[in-house]
């Protein structure tokens, strides 16, 4: 049985409790939904990947930093450029992987809002042919992930591309009380995940990823949690929980509240957003009353020396309510032009804190309109696939 926590408030208790959350999602969720219902599934064996050992269905990615060596005749091996994308890498397979996420995000979201079949019935399509499809799932690892020519097939920080995975068992805690879900469909995709859960624990990717003292460690952590939530390994998330306040926590923030080894790379702004939001949705999952046992509120949780989610929330917002005032330079290439943007988490922190400057502040920054950015840069999109 899933431990997942069923999705299944009616929309007029969500009008009730979160009625500006949900009118300023529901314009856009509803436009992106109805985008996604005149196209068709997307599929990883669309495209076929330039490495031999892979088959069909296996996940291929480049890293995204790494480039000829210009003083090579073959440019190989190639040589790391941090925070500078190579263009000419392969990105099939990480943007087919997003646009189904989007998707079904969008549609499943778009169907809370409205309460109409036709977009969950969408959802489950989309999610059905991804995972659960024999002729067009994804293969439930990623052994060929952010490979460099000239040095890996696939590394354990590619791991991070199925970090736009994590909000399905959202979707599914919601989908599976609908009318046209099927047994094959749900169970299908709760399959996979129990497969893929079991590969990211015992793969040497997987173990070397959680000792990364870094945003991927978070999104490992964040990965493992939700997946085995879903499929109802419990131990596994009581194993998560301790992760977070033994080793995730006093890694990688510092005693102002920064995350060190994010703002030390060459895109310290939008890196340092980018794990601050992975660990408010560590301590929002793992704080849920379905996952309840001692020690389980990560929200009030401190380090002997104060460090918390909330001093990482106070070191923050300051630069997010101002951003002219962040102290540790540009990033590379200018990613972060169009940030910060109104990002779902900021929901959660206000929520969970009573600091009601998340709340403004998530209400006063501009939504992002560009669907493919909300993919790449959200890991938690809608706020009403988490209320």
């Amino acid at each position: 049985m899933s431990s997942i926590s069923s999705k299944s408030s009616t929309l007029s208790s969500l009008l009730h409790d979160h009625p500006q959350v949900i009118a300023a999602e529901r314009d856009q969720a509803i436009r992106l939904a109805d985008r996604a219902m005149k196209k068709s599934p997307v599929h990883i064996t669309d495209t076929t990947p330039p490495e031999l050992q892979c088959v069909s269905g296996d996940y291929y990615s480049n890293g995204e930093y790494w480039w000829p060596d210009p003083d090579q005749p073959d440019g190989l091996p190639f040589m790391r450029r941090d925070g500078y994308e190579n263009p000419n890498s392969f990105k099939s397979h990480r943007r087919i992987m997003r646009q189904m996420i989007g998707a079904a995000s969008a549609l499943t979201a778009a169907y809370r809002l409205t309460e109409q079949a036709d977009y969950a019935t969408a959802a489950l399509t989309w999610l059905h042919e991804f995972f659960v499809d024999p002729k067009t799932r994804m293969n439930p690892h990623m052994c060929y992930a952010q490979a460099v020519p000239g040095r890996a097939t696939g590394r354990s920080f590619g791991l991070i591309d199925t970090r736009v995975l994590i909000e399905t068992p959202r979707l599914v805690g919601i989908l599976q009380t609908t009318p046209n879900a099927s047994r094959e469909t749900i169970d299908g995709i709760k399959n996979w995940f129990a497969e893929y859960l079991q590969w990211l624990r015992t793969h040497p990717h997987g173990r070397q990823e959680s000792r990364n003292r870094n945003n991927h460690a978070t999104c490992y952590t964040l990965q493992l949690s939700m997946y085995a939530a879903l499929v109802g390994d419990t131990r596994c998330v009581s194993r998560c929980r301790r992760w977070f306040r033994r080793v995730l926590l006093p890694d990688q923030m510092a005693d102002d509240g920064s995350f060190p080894k994010e703002t030390g790379r060459t895109r310290p702004y939008s890196y340092s957003i980018f794990n601050l939001e992975q660990m408010v949705l560590l301590c929002q999952m793992l704080s849920e009353p379905c996952h309840s046992e001692p020690g389980s509120d990560l929200w009030s949780f401190e380090l002997p020396d104060g460090r918390s989610i909330r001093r990482g929330l106070d070191f923050l917002y300051p630069y997010l309510d101002d951003k002219k005032t962040w102290p540790f330079g540009n990033d590379a290439e200018n990613t972060d032009d169009r940030l910060p943007r109104r990002m779902a988490w900021m929901l959660m922190a206000a929520q969970a804190t009573g600091d009601e400057r998340w709340e403004k502040l998530w209400h006063r920054l501009p939504a992002v309109e560009d669907d493919h950015l909300l993919t790449d840069q959200h890991t938690c999109r809608y706020a009403s696939l988490w209320l």
